[in-house]
């Protein structure tokens, strides 16, 4: 439940966006989204969740079967206004992410590309880079950088291919869905205790390149 002193006419739509599966402590990352436009939605809201606990023994299962305890009540200082209608036009910075078996391609400016190698075909063992690159198209120079904080994994089931579409209801590999085969968050910058490290006793190995010796 969500409450806003400031704005006492306002009632919100509290929605759980993904969580981890498990009763360890899982990481959820909710939203709330109001149900009436306002020009201005600054000040303090009251949000009260349910936890919901269980015994050491209980494997994790979905819908999860625990014992509800009493609101847990945090505040959250917001500082937002509309200062116009918004543009009806999307602005992407069309980001691209190249998949390589190649050390120095991957430490390279990749002012040669990397048609040739990315989206290569992999055997088990190798070493796979990823190197995230805007679209040189858009001639933007240094005004935006770029900086990856997570990364997961995951794969569909019967050949689904995940897509992050959030206007279709599709999340990709970061919200639970029955057409995810396996997901996994291999980095998380600011949770790194977070991350699944490996599967079925194949560690992952996954780091940033700036945490690469």
């Amino acid at each position: 439940m969500v409450l806003a002193p400031d704005h006492p006419d306002l009632t919100f739509t509290l929605e759980l966006v993904r969580t981890e599966p498990t009763f360890a402590q899982p990481e959820q990352e909710w939203q709330f989204v109001s149900d009436y436009a306002v020009r201005d939605y600054s000040g303090l809201y009251h949000v009260k969740l349910i936890p919901c606990t269980v015994t050491e023994d209980v494997e994790y299962s979905d819908p999860p079967q625990c014992n509800p305890r009493d609101p847990v009540s945090f505040d959250l200082h917001v500082r937002f206004q509309q200062v116009s209608d918004p543009v009806p036009a999307e602005y992407s910075l069309n980001t691209q992410l190249h998949l390589m078996r190649k050390r120095d391609l991957w430490l390279s400016n990749g002012s040669m590309g990397f048609g040739e190698d990315s989206d290569a075909s992999f055997v088990p063992g190798d070493t796979v880079y990823g190197r995230l690159m805007m679209d040189p198209t858009q001639n933007l120079g240094e005004s935006f950088f770029v900086n990856v904080e997570k990364c997961f994994l995951c794969t569909g089931v019967d050949g689904y291919v995940p897509k992050y579409r959030p206007q279709n209801n599709e999340y990709g590999c970061v919200a639970d869905s029955e057409n995810l085969l396996h997901s996994f968050k291999i980095i998380d910058k600011g949770a790194p205790r977070s991350v699944t490290k490996e599967f079925r006793n194949v560690p992952f190995n996954a780091v940033l390149a700036s945490d690469d010796p």
